[in-house]
């Protein structure tokens, strides 16, 4: 089933300056992300999503419905970049009166248990003002799901917290997707989006410049194999020109760490002409791992950026 679909959705501003037009596709049970460095409008464009900003052109389908946000809302669970919780309000509280203006009608065992799930059960009773800003994040996370929606819309969920809380909302947004939650999301980190994604949306200057699944990606962009194997110990000189023999033969890039030597291959069907070469040159190979490459691998020094007839002047 599709659950979101955009057909050239666009936000323009001043100066020229616009997100879009962007036209993608989320189907049900997808963890589907936005990612691209900051300005790059994916936040823009999820905030479209949430009908927090309004845009200038194209259209958005919900549930194969268009335009039909406030129709659907009981289904949508939102996490804005700032959620703007009443500071003397306590986190019961805040989700008491989110229930109450949504429409949730969650009742006190409800919010109970999602304060729980969400690592807030120790402060329920806390100003919500007084919460630092990792506890904060939280609640916010608490209010998106607090209905029970189908569809959850996170912009940057793990922003600016450390590695712990990182760790702890990774979890909560595999554990949501597991029960057959749709998500999206945004987020400027490619490791943590290669490890929750289902698809991946680059986008770059207001514009989808690579969209995908993330095995189409993977196929696409991380095809290459690294090859570690653990070899002796201590060798003579005889082993280590075998070694150099070996890899003369190859002819292909490799990384040396005291016993583990690594060679990197561009497709699985060369692994075991790796194997074979050394095994013949006599050379001894206690243990081998073999690893795909990542997308953060492969662009470690940025992301995979390409042309487009839609690129704008710039994005906000």
């Amino acid at each position: 089933m599709e659950m979101i679909r955009t057909d050239h959705l666009m936000k323009k501003y001043q100066k020229n300056n616009q997100v879009g037009p962007v036209s993608v596709t989320v189907e049900e049970g997808a963890l589907y992300t936005l990612i691209g460095a900051k300005n790059s409008g994916k936040s823009t464009v999820l905030n479209m999503l949430a009908d927090i900003t309004v845009p200038t052109g194209g259209d958005t389908f919900l549930f194969a419905e268009k335009g039909a946000f406030q129709s659907v809302k009981n289904s949508v669970g939102i996490l804005p970049a700032d959620p703007g919780f009443y500071e003397d309000y306590t986190p019961v509280k805040q989700l008491q009166f989110f229930s109450r203006i949504s429409g949730a009608k969650a009742d006190k065992n409800r919010i109970h248990k999602v304060l729980d799930a969400v690592g807030l059960g120790d402060v329920k009773k806390v100003r919500t003002g007084r919460l630092l800003p990792a506890q904060k994040r939280r609640l916010g996370l608490a209010q998106a799901i607090i209905h029970d929606p189908v569809l959850i819309l996170l912009d940057e969920p793990t922003a600016g917290l450390n590695e712990r809380d990182r760790t702890d909302v990774r979890k909560m947004i595999e554990q949501w997707h597991e029960a057959g939650k749709t998500i999206v999301m945004t987020t400027d980190n490619l490791e943590e989006a290669e490890a929750l994604s289902t698809h991946l949306a680059v986008m770059h200057e207001g514009s989808v410049v690579v969209e995908g699944s993330l095995a189409e990606l993977k196929q696409r962009f991380a095809s290459s194999f690294s090859v570690k194997m653990k070899l002796s110990s201590e060798m003579s000189q005889y082993e280590h020109r075998k070694i150099e023999e070996a890899l003369t033969l190859l002819n292909k890039s490799e990384e040396r760490d005291g016993r583990y030597l690594t060679v990197h291959v561009a497709s699985e069907e060369e692994i075991p002409k790796v194997l074979m070469v050394f095994l013949s040159n006599n050379v001894k190979i206690y243990e081998v791992t073999v690893r795909q490459d990542s997308l953060s691998d492969v662009f470690e020094g940025g992301l995979p950026y390409e042309s487009t007839d839609e690129t704008p002047t710039r994005a906000t």
